[in-house]
């Protein structure tokens, strides 16, 4: 069995119906907005109709459905609380060095000592944050709300789709017939 027989009819089809013929090489002199500027524009209006729309109709959900408030849950969200700056500097400072350390170790090395000082420090500074977010009242990220069991079960959910969803845009194109 190849790979070819794993890819579904409707991909087939649109991958036999699509030009063959190679494009011409982009210049850098001009710009090719290509799919980007519709993408964009069309989040833009969505974002301003959910805005204006849906977001003040939230609060009377459960009368615009027929349900009684006790049929209802709402989270509670906290207020008058004091920004925790020095959270907010010790996880910028772990992703910087994690994100610093992904997007620069194929140009350094993935074992050099820029790269794998940078995960260390990422791992160190992530490891402190997270010591010093359960010690406080209010802190910026509640670590734990993140360990319930339906949080932690919808976020490793959501992890492994985007997973799947990326390695599909990667395979998907290697399995087309050139």
């Amino acid at each position: 069995m190849t790979a070819q027989h794993l890819v579904p009819p409707f991909v087939k089809h649109v991958i036999e119906v699509a030009p063959r013929e190679p494009r011409a090489p982009l210049q850098p002199d001009r710009a090719h907005p290509g799919a980007i500027v519709p993408v964009l524009a069309f989040s833009g209006i969505v974002v301003a109709l959910m805005q204006t729309v849906i977001i003040p109709l939230v609060p009377r959900l459960p009368a615009l459905l027929g349900a009684s408030s006790a049929d209802t849950a709402w989270v509670a969200v906290r207020g008058g609380g004091r920004f925790d700056g020095l959270g907010a500097l010790g996880i910028s400072v772990a992703l910087f060095c994690l994100l610093r350390g992904i997007s620069k170790g194929a140009d350094w090395g993935w074992a050099s000592g820029s790269t794998l000082g940078l995960f260390a420090g990422a791992v160190v500074v992530l490891g402190v944050w997270g010591w010093y977010e359960l010690r406080r009242p209010q802190p910026l990220v509640d670590l734990r709300t993140l360990a319930r069991r339906q949080v932690l079960l919808t976020n490793i959910a959501s992890a492994v789709y985007g997973f799947a969803m990326f390695a599909m845009s990667l395979v998907l194109p290697q399995l087309a017939p050139r």
